[in-house]
């Protein structure tokens, strides 16, 4: 008889991981029916909206509010300007999702910022896409930064009404920079390899890295950098009514400032300042008053699930990527593109 339960009792735990196993594969074969539709279907989707996550207010309270409140939104400029959800796109496509959803609930907008800038491209249609936003919507937009708005986060930041940083902030780096680019002549020397590149333009072959580069290499790009600092230039200087054109250019330059130091050239109005006294002084500004209720929305740009999954599997791309780390603030995406980035130069440890 015990031979006999035990026999039973076995066969119930066998039944019920044979079950078990089924369900997990009919899930699983779900999720990659469900995964190869997502990554090759061509079909048009409706997009996905910005979410909004309920942010801390000037008292440090996060509270889901009435829907008629008014609000003050919140967009993390955290991170290099023209990727993820720091391109153009996304940004523009946040904005447009606030009026669909919010209209003129929308008081003020806070840009919390934390980047040492990116693409010149997206650095200057996201200074667009805020000040057409701030213009149709009739907001005040503020900027606080905790530690970095370097270059391309000045050249955005230059669209607020004011820009408030904490005392330990780098603030600065108005500059264009392309690069490092690389040649490889010397070593295929060493290694016996010899490269071929047929082309016909002037310079269509410039920065060819698998020949010797001549004494003017690269200059057909000099003109559009100037083109890229002078907009530049003229976007801050006509930002900042202290800061004039020679004073940036000939003094200012490219360097790096404190919050304190920025504060005293004009390039910023408080050096010594934190995201709840910035968020006090948006909402004067934006007509609440003391002790109404209002809602902090930090928004979250658009984002779908197979979009996430096959921008961050390579598999799904149908490739391998190998890539050489040149510091923290170096990405292939950015190669070959003009820059308004801080990236100091550093030296490898021994």
């Amino acid at each position: 008889m015990h031979f006999t339960r035990e026999s039973v009792f076995v066969g119930a735990i066998r039944a019920f991981f044979a079950c078990f196993a089924a369900i997990i594969g009919i899930f699983a074969a779900i999720f990659c029916i469900m995964l190869a539709m997502g990554a090759f279907s061509t079909s048009p989707i409706v997009p996905e909206k910005a979410e909004y996550i309920v942010g801390y207010d000037a008292n440090g309270q996060r509270t889901l509010q009435a829907p008629n409140t008014p609000v003050i939104l919140c967009i993390d400029i955290v991170g290099m300007v023209g990727l993820g959800d720091l391109s153009y796109e996304k940004i523009q496509a946040s904005l447009d999702d606030t009026q669909e959803s919010l209209h003129d609930r929308v008081k003020g907008l806070l840009l919390h910022v934390s980047t040492p800038g990116g693409l010149a491209y997206d650095a200057a249609c996201i200074y667009d896409a805020l000040n057409e936003y701030k213009a149709k919507m009739k907001i005040p937009v503020y900027v606080y930064v905790e530690d970095l708005c370097a270059s391309a986060g000045v050249y955005i930041a230059s669209a607020a009404d004011k820009i408030n940083t904490s005392p330990y902030t780098i603030y600065g780096n108005i500059g264009v920079r392309m690069g490092p680019m690389f040649n490889y002549v010397g070593t295929m020397d060493k290694l016996g390899v010899q490269a071929l590149t047929l082309s016909e333009g002037k310079d269509k072959d410039a920065l060819n890295p698998f020949r010797t580069w001549k004494p003017d290499e690269g200059d057909f790009v000099k003109p559009s950098m100037d083109a890229e600092y002078n907009r530049f230039v003229d976007t801050v200087v006509a930002a900042r009514p202290k800061v004039t054109k020679s004073l940036l250019i000939n003094t200012y330059g490219a360097k790096i400032f404190t919050g304190a130091e920025a504060e005293a050239a004009g390039l910023i109005d408080d050096g010594n300042s934190t995201y709840k006294k910035t968020l006090k002084e948006l909402l004067a500004a934006s007509g609440i008053q003391e002790g109404q209720t209002y809602q902090v929305f930090k928004v979250r740009a658009p984002h779908t699930f197979f979009g996430d999954l096959q921008a961050n599997n390579s598999l799904l791309k149908g490739k391998v990527t190998h890539t050489l780390d040149l510091g923290p603030n170096y990405n292939p995406e950015l190669s070959g593109k003009v820059l308004f980035l801080y990236q100091p130069e550093t030296t490898p440890a021994p």
